[in-house]
């Protein structure tokens, strides 16, 4: 909801339908073959490890969804109590409470995020396409954000058009960058994991691969490149690729 000009001159109501069509958008169906078989095993790691975090259970509270898991902490800290007091004032003075899309709830619009600061784990529909990951696209593809110890930790490659589907993810190495281009693809910039926010941390590390989930359950969230890891990192891939 934009805050800028005369905000009396949105039209709030219009916004919420918008809002609550595109929530009911389909996500766009993985386009390439998957080993069903794969992903059955996948979907009981999903369901062991990552559902308690990103199926959010109807009717929770957005604050109450929202989780520390060591990822870069910037963003996070963008907003303090004064700002969140602020805009919470500028969006009641736009939206009385007779209409049913300023029912806020006790929290009110904006959640002050002082006293617990992180990051809403999302619903992961679509979630082969929107590579790169984490909430600052700093992870380029799903089997480096499973095994961190696979994680690229210098500038890559964003804006490719081709796409790995052993690991999930986008191409991104920079070195291909000639080939790319001589192939068409004209809109890579690199993203430099060195710059303030984008560090590629977090979700897990090999020392400390569990976390505590929405459900209060320790689950396993990353994994080691053995061989016997690989194999379940597959399964996981081949799932989440079909969402």
């Amino acid at each position: 909801m934009a805050v800028v000009g005369d905000p009396t001159k949105i039209d709030l109501a219009v916004n919420a339908k918008i809002q609550a069509f595109l929530g009911k958008l389909p996500s766009e169906p993985y386009p390439f073959p998957i080993d069903d078989a794969a992903r059955h095993r996948g979907e009981a790691v999903y369901q062991t490890n990552c559902a308690g975090c990103h199926l959010s259970p109807a009717g929770k509270p957005r604050n109450e969804l929202v989780f520390d898991v060591g990822t870069d902490p910037l963003r996070s800290q963008a907003m303090g109590t004064l700002a969140a007091s602020l805009l919470s004032k500028v969006l009641m003075s736009i939206c009385p409470q007779t209409q049913p899309e300023c029912a806020f709830g006790p929290e009110g619009p904006v959640v002050d995020p002082s006293t617990h600061r992180g990051y809403v784990a999302t619903p992961l529909p679509g979630a082969w396409a929107i590579a790169p990951y984490l909430h600052n696209g700093s992870v380029p593809t799903l089997r480096q954000l499973l095994v961190p110890s696979l994680r690229t930790t210098s500038p890559f490659l964003r804006g490719r058009t081709s796409y790995n589907q052993a690991d999930g993810g986008w191409e991104w190495e920079p070195q291909k960058e000639a080939a790319m281009r001589a192939k068409g693809d004209v809109a890579l910039a690199l993203h430099d994991l060195g710059q303030a926010g984008f560090s590629p941390v977090g979700h897990g590390s090999d020392s400390n691969p569990r976390l505590v989930d929405g459900q209060g359950k320790s689950v396993r969230v990353v994994w080691s490149n053995s061989a016997e890891d690989k194999r379940v990192v597959d399964d996981l891939i081949a799932y989440l690729l079909s969402l």
